[in-house]
Parts: C-alpha cells; structure tokens; sequence
C-alpha cells in the first residue's frame, strides 16, 4: 500500500499523490510522526471568509494546507460569521513560509489586507 511521506496517511494500490497535501506518495510508511501531530499556528488574519479563502487557497497551491477559521460565532451566536475576520492557520513547519508567501503576494496587491502576527497563537483542533 502507498503511504504520504509528508501526512503518514495510507491509500489504496494505484493512487500516486496524496488527496490532501499532493506530495508523491511511497511504497514504506514514514518513520517520523505523519506531520499531522504538528500543533497548528496562526499566521495571518483575513477581514473576512471570502478573504480568508483566497488566502488558504494561496497557501494550498504552493503545498502549505491551511485552516480558516472564524473570529467569533456571528451577530447574536446564530447569524452567519461569514463577514468576521477570520485567522489563517498551519502547521507549525510551514509557519515561515507561510508568512513569506503571504507577505509577498499582500506586497503585490496593497488593496488586501493580511496581518501576519509576530507572536504565534498555538491551537489544536477538538478530539
């Protein structure tokens, strides 16, 4: 069976790229823990999803998976968190050039606003 070198996840015989990161995948499993144990850092803010979208999307295609997530829960915890800011986060090895990428592309467009943050904020998704 083929294994990520980079996640550790294992696929059926005949896939050839991982579905989440797109690294080629390995015949062996990887002998280090898959970096899905690596805590998660934020690393930047977006004004909002739609904002906050393009910019994971930015990260996903130069092979940095990313997570956006919502500021708050919205207006009165039931309405949409759509227009909230929303924080961008990546694995703890990626976080500098994840930076770099996202201070380079805000370089080439000052109509968008990205704030990477000089302290990072560590969070760990729920069980």
């Amino acid at each position: 069976m083929p294994y990520c070198p980079r996640c550790g996840y294992e696929y059926r015989a005949g896939v050839e790229r991982c579905a989440d990161c797109g690294a080629p995948l390995v015949a062996e499993p990887p002998a280090s823990a898959p970096r899905h144990e690596e805590p998660l850092v934020k690393v930047a803010e977006a004004a909002n999803e739609a904002l906050a979208g393009m910019w994971a999307e930015l990260l996903e295609n130069n092979g940095i998976p990313c997570l956006a997530k919502a500021t708050g829960v919205g207006i009165g915890g039931w309405a949409s968190a759509a227009l909230l800011p929303h924080y961008l986060y990546v694995r703890a090895g990626d976080e500098q050039r994840a930076i770099e990428l996202l201070e380079s592309f805000a370089a080439d467009d000052p109509s968008l606003t990205i704030k990477p943050l000089r302290r990072p904020h560590h969070w760990r998704p729920g069980p």
